[in-house]
Formats: structure tokens, C-alpha cells, sequence
């Protein structure tokens, strides 16, 4: 009878204690997330919905060519329960040069979390000069009624600056392909709810040598590109947290348990 027991109570101790099994999801294309091209040479157009094989040119804003194009993303973590434990949050980036030619090694390019309050829609057009009512642009968060604190949403209360990633490009004539970048702790925030989901921004970026126009920049996919195996992406790994419910659930089982063993002793 003392095996009995013993194997009943463990087995009700493991169901309670048992860690929780790590899901996976990777967010990609047009469905999953939004994405939009702002451009310092062009402040009220919107570039929402990019469709062709590229999405930007990447410009460096410090000492680059021409001047900034920057780029929202934003990545629909619904499927992710409210409150789940990230493992992990592989952010993936597919780069292509500029035909071919050799481009400098690019430095601390950003990408930034937005603000509370700094929603934004992609809209419905591949260029949309001036922007339709309410689509973002560089000059405004929303065209014809909310601007940016700075153009291109660089301004303090426009980003958190004090939680930007930054990530590089290594100088050659080869396209590098995806890069990956971490961002456990902004989707961490997102899921938990403790930051808004806005999206992020990359913009950013200083290199070393100058060289001629045309040459210092790179190109990035967009999640409406023709080249489906090049869409950014982010992968997930996340572990949901037990509801309360749940583990009220197994505290009753477990009393019930020990009841029976009581009174199969008396």
C-alpha cells in the first residue's frame, strides 16, 4: 500500500511542477505583419504596400548619400497568449546590395520600439504622393492630422531610444541575405502588455569611407515582395504561463488525492 501512495503522490507533484513545453511561431508575409518606406526626400508620400522584389534603400542618416529612408515594421503577435514567457525572438532581415556593387561596412544602423500613442497605418497603395488621410509618411504619424515629433519618427516621443538594438552590414560586392537580430526583450514587453505594440523603426547607420552616389546603401524585403523566400520574419519560442484556474484545478486534484489516501488508511 506504501508504493501505492508513494507513486500517487509523486505523480500529482510532477503535474503541478512539471515545466511547461516551449511552443514555436514564425510571423511572416503580407497577412502578418505591416511594414511602410518613409523618405526624407519625399516627406508626405506613403510607401505602404511595396510589392516589387525590394522594399528600401537603406541610407545611412549620418553621413550617407542623399538623405533618410527609414522603415516601420510591425508584427501581429496575437497567436502568442497574453503573459507567455519569451524563450527567444529571432528577428530576421533578408539584405541585397546595390546591383552588385561594392558597399562599405555600415555601422549601428537602429531599430527602435515606438512610443505609447504611435500607431500607424501602412496603406493600401505602393506610392501615394501626397498621402492618403491618416497613412503614415515621413513628415507625420498620420498624414494631415498627427506629425512625428521628428521627421522620420526619430524623436524622443516617438522611439525609445533607450532600449534600440543596433546591428551592422559588413562592407562587400556579395549580398550578405538575412541577418538575424535579437529581440527577446521588445516582444517579451509586447506579449506581456507592460509596452503597446506599435512596431519598431529602423533607421540609423554611419560608415567610415565615403564613396560615390548610388553606392552606399542597401536594399531590404518587404512583406508584400514578390520574393516570398526573402520576407522578414520573426520567430518565436514561448512558453505559456499557467492560468490560475489551472493550477487551482490541480491543488483540488492533489486534496482530492490525499483524501483518497486517508481514507484507504482508515
Amino acid at each position: 500500500m506504501s508504493t501505492k501512495i508513494t507513486i500517487l503522490v509523486l505523480v500529482m507533484a510532477a503535474m503541478i511542477v512539471a515545466p511547461a513545453v516551449a511552443d514555436v511561431v514564425t510571423v511572416s508575409g503580407p497577412s502578418q505583419v505591416e511594414d511602410a518606406v518613409v523618405r526624407g526626400d519625399e516627406p508626405d508620400a506613403n510607401l505602404g504596400q511595396h510589392a516589387g522584389d525590394k522594399v528600401s534603400r537603406m541610407f545611412v542618416d549620418a553621413n550617407g548619400w542623399g538623405v533618410g529612408r527609414h522603415w516601420l515594421v510591425k508584427f501581429d503577435l496575437s497567436a502568442i497568449p497574453t503573459g507567455s514567457t519569451i524563450v527567444s525572438a529571432t528577428y530576421g532581415i533578408y539584405v541585397r546590395r546595390n546591383s552588385g556593387r561594392t558597399v562599405p561596412t555600415v555601422n549601428d544602423y537602429q531599430i527602435s520600439r515606438l512610443q505609447a500613442g504611435k500607431g500607424w497605418i501602412e496603406g493600401l497603395d505602393d506610392y501615394e504622393r501626397p498621402a492618403r488621410a491618416g497613412d503614415v509618411t515621413w513628415s507625420h504619424q498620420a498624414f494631415g492630422s498627427t506629425p512625428w515629433e521628428t521627421g522620420g519618427a526619430t524623436g524622443a516621443s516617438d522611439i525609445d531610444l533607450a532600449t534600440s538594438v543596433s546591428w551592422d552590414v559588413a562592407g562587400n560586392n556579395i549580398d550578405p541575405g538575412y541577418i538575424t537580430v535579437d529581440l527577446k526583450n521588445m516582444v517579451q514587453d509586447w506579449v506581456s502588455g507592460t509596452w503597446e505594440n506599435n512596431g519598431m523603426l529602423h533607421w540609423g547607420g554611419t560608415y567610415e569611407t565615403p564613396v560615390g552616389d548610388n553606392q552606399v546603401y542597401n536594399w531590404t524585403y518587404s512583406s508584400e515582395s514578390i520574393e516570398t523566400t526573402r520576407l522578414p520574419y520573426l520567430t518565436i519560442e514561448y512558453t505559456v504561463v499557467p492560468e490560475p484556474s489551472s493550477l487551482l484545478a490541480l491543488a483540488a486534484f492533489g486534496a482530492a488525492g490525499l483524501g483518497f489516501i486517508r481514507r484507504r488508511r482508515s
